[in-house]
């Protein structure tokens, strides 16, 4: 809790009937004490994880309110000292499936908290789900939720990946051999769109974990176990993953207009700076933005610059907003 300068850690009380809990710790030097325990849900409680919303200045835990069950809760947590009140949890998922693996990101680029979880019937099909949540004082509302995996998902781990504005999730897909899956998603209001996946290791892995974002690099960087190729064992590696980052001059100063055709590298290009283009394509209408890699998208992005409005999916007018 960077607000408070404290330590929480969230976790199921063995000792307590498997009840929902929470300690606030304080470091002092190299030494760190703790307050009392304190209980949030009074059930069994699995897949227990906060994340701080610095905006709010409030703790979002999230957890699996039934022990195994089908119910997905959220609730918002205050800190006061060593003491943590709380609001009223909002269910995200309830059904006769299971739900457990969930994990909460922080959105440091729109301010939203992405949920991500496993959703399963048998045990032999988990969907991988996500979904964005607004926190507002001492609630959490979620918009919809969104399959990133329709396969046999297992523990999904993200980071949302400030320079793209793109969600990173990365899990094991049972479905082809355990491989190391990730998929980038971009948040769009209150829900994600994503893209395709890609398999960052050849053999099956195990526990993806430890998602985070190097500035320095550029990089996501993520641990994870791997099956040997000559079934000796697991290995444990880090692994340093390239996001999809363009080197571009992208400004509203440096944009011209919209280009009216198609052309190869070299050639004349005619461009149009205002008015009806009718040359694009699978145009979404309404708002259209430039991307680094020169595409239109309804989507605005960072960089991105506002292009004009599009009237079908085919036509924009350019730089008229209206």
């Amino acid at each position: 809790h960077a607000g408070a300068n404290k330590i929480v850690i969230v976790y199921r009380d063995m000792g307590n009937s498997q009840y929902g809990t929470a300690i606030v710790g304080t470091v002092s030097g190299n030494s760190i004490s703790f307050g009392a325990p304190i209980v949030f849900n009074s059930k069994e409680s699995s897949w227990t994880c906060p994340v701080y919303d610095p905006v709010a200045n409030k703790l979002v835990f999230v957890y699996d309110s039934d022990g195994f069950g089908g119910t997905g809760e959220a609730v918002i947590a205050t800190l006061d000292g060593d003491n943590l009140t709380f609001g009223t949890p909002t269910v995200f998922f309830q059904g006769e499936a299971v739900v457990y693996n969930a994990r909460a990101i922080y959105d440091s680029v729109n301010n939203k908290i992405i949920v991500t979880y496993v959703e399963t019937e048998s045990y032999t099909v988990r969907f991988g789900r996500a979904l964005v949540g607004t926190v507002s004082g001492n609630s959490i509302t979620f918009g919809e939720t969104v399959t990133f995996s329709w396969g046999n998902v297992l523990s999904p781990s993200g980071f949302l990946e400030p320079t793209t504005n793109k969600l990173v999730v990365i899990y094991q897909d049972v479905y082809n051999n355990g491989k190391g899956t990730a998929i980038e998603g971009t948040i769009s209001g209150d829900s994600i769109v994503f893209d395709s996946p890609t398999f960052f290791s050849e053999y099956g892995i195990i526990d993806p974990s430890a998602i985070t974002y190097d500035p320095g690099s550029k990089r996501v960087v993520f641990a994870y176990g791997e099956g040997s190729n000559k079934g000796i064992g697991n290995h444990y590696f880090f692994s340093y993953q390239e996001p999809n980052i363009l080197e571009t001059n992208l400004s509203e100063e440096n944009f011209i207009g919209v280009s009216m055709g198609d052309y190869i590298d070299g050639s004349e290009v005619k461009v149009q700076i205002a008015g009806i283009n009718a040359d694009q394509e699978n145009m979404a209408v309404g708002l259209q933005y430039v991307q680094p890699d020169g595409t239109l998208s309804s989507i605005e992005g960072s960089p991105s610059v506002l292009a004009g409005t599009a009237t079908s999916s085919t036509n924009i007018n350019v730089k008229d907003l209206v």
